[in-house]
Formats: structure tokens, sequence, C-alpha cells
């Protein structure tokens, strides 16, 4: 784990529903991140069975861990 900084950036006012995001997908060819396979030239230490399309998911743990144990790798997600 390391820090970063983030500039401010901008969330809109109104929601999005899931039928909207997906004639935006539909219409334009949208593919988000989770559905791309992960850059090998950012993932260095990642194996070839982990650069799958996938996401990171917050899962709480049933016992106390650090921030960076909340969070897991989740392909296909």
């Amino acid at each position: 784990m390391h820090r970063v900084a983030v500039d401010g950036f901008w969330i809109d006012e109104h929601p999005a529903t899931n039928g909207e995001f997906s004639r935006v997908v539909a219409d334009t060819g949208h593919v988000t991140f989770a559905e791309r396979p992960p850059d090998p030239s950012l993932c260095l230490e990642a194996t070839p069975e982990q650069l799958v399309p996938g996401s990171i998911v917050f899962r709480p743990p049933p016992h106390r861990v650090g921030l960076g144990g909340w969070w897991e790798w989740v392909p296909g997600v």
C-alpha cells in the first residue's frame, strides 16, 4: 500500500439507472474497465491467470484487519 493524491472530480447530481447505462453501452459500444483485461505493464507481479477482466470488491472480513484487507480482486465481476 502507498499514499496517493487524487485531483478533484465531479459526480453527477442525478443517478443513472441500470437501464440508462445499458442503453449507453448499446449505443456507444462502451467497455468498462472491469470488462477489459488489465495491462500487464501496469501489473508487473500478476500471473497470466490474474490478467483477466474483473474488479476489486469491498468485502468486510469477519475479523479485524488493516484497510487493505477489506478489498478482494474478483475475476468476472
